[in-house]
């Protein structure tokens, strides 16, 4: 009986290397499915926004663990309305049950021109040609400025600043800046 037991455990083990340590080809990362604005509440916060014409979002995961009442992860709105630039985080966050809820926090002005490191991180994103992915990490990313543009980025934060760096400090200018706990709307699943 024990025999079959460590079987089933040795079997896991080597489903879970080859699931997570094997890397897979990155054969569609440039026609990446972005699906987040199709669904809430990424549609409505996206409507409460104005749907702006110049905007970035970004979904970052923030940990692979779940810890009561810890953001698992930001989804930044950094978006341009009247010749400024403007920036908001639906935070996402599990219950105790395990159902996702999102608090939206107040919409800060960034007081940094982003315009031109939006360009920046737009032709960074077109040119990303990942050979391998070796993570689950997986940041995604949507432009709008003119053209369109949808990316996954991979790794952690202290890989996309290596690897990504018009993106890193689009991205930690708009969230600094824009930083705040006064959430105004909540949203459940």
């Amino acid at each position: 009986m024990n025999i079959n037991r460590y079987m089933i455990k040795g079997g896991a083990f080597f489903l879970f290397i080859g699931l997570y340590f094997i890397p897979a080809k990155s054969q569609n990362k440039d026609s990446v499915q972005f699906w987040y604005f199709k669904q809430y509440p990424y549609n409505e916060v996206l409507d409460y926004l104005g749907n702006p014409d110049t905007i970035l979002f970004c979904h970052y995961p923030l940990r692979r663990y779940e810890e009561e009442n810890a953001p698992i992860a930001i989804n930044l709105y950094a978006y341009k309305k009247y010749g400024e630039w403007w920036a908001t985080s639906l935070i996402s966050f599990r219950d105790r049950k395990y159902r996702q809820y999102w608090r939206l926090t107040k919409t800060m002005w960034v007081q940094t021109d982003l315009t031109e490191k939006l360009n920046e991180v737009a032709t960074e994103a077109k040119n990303i040609d990942y050979s391998e992915d070796y993570t689950t990490i997986h940041t995604s990313v949507y432009i709008k400025s003119g053209s369109e543009v949808t990316k996954w980025l991979i790794g952690n934060i202290r890989d996309l600043f290596y690897n990504e760096p018009a993106f890193s400090y689009f991205f930690t200018v708009a969230l600094l800046e824009s930083y705040n706990i006064e959430f105004v709307k909540t949203y459940h699943e």
